[in-house]
């Protein structure tokens, strides 16, 4: 078998991969991933999900299916905040970290960025 070359990452596969707006793609992609663990850990159907997100379940069904092409990043996040988290822009649209209130305490996912961390708060009440 041929040995491969490979390329190490630079962090953004969609950068690697030379699509255009790679930073978009990657922040849709991370927003889109935390509002389907959201759901999960809800335990929510795609028709529970759609009826709070103010979509029909098709949307919810692409969303986890990752065709995110028809979501702005603005819509991911209101998304998110109507899973009741806190939404708050650091440095940048693709610069963010979601944190949720848990009885067990909070829940931290922060983003590291050039620029140095950046965190937000996300409370859920659920």
């Amino acid at each position: 078998m041929p040995i491969r070359d490979h390329v190490p990452s630079r962090g953004n596969v969609f950068a690697d991969l030379n699509l255009p707006q790679p930073d978009d793609l990657l922040a849709k992609a991370e927003l889109s991933a935390k509002i389907i663990r959201e759901i999960q850990r809800r335990r929510m159907t795609q028709g529970q999900a759609a009826a709070i997100l103010g979509v029909d379940q098709p949307k919810i069904s692409a969303l986890k299916q990752g065709k995110l092409s028809a979501f702005s990043i603005e819509r991911l996040m209101r998304f998110l905040i109507l899973l009741g988290c806190d939404i708050e822009h650091c440095h940048s649209k693709d610069e963010y970290a979601i944190n949720r209130q848990t009885p067990s305490g909070l829940i931290s996912d922060t983003k590291e960025t050039d620029e140095g961390p950046c965190r937000e708060t996300c409370t859920n009440g659920g």
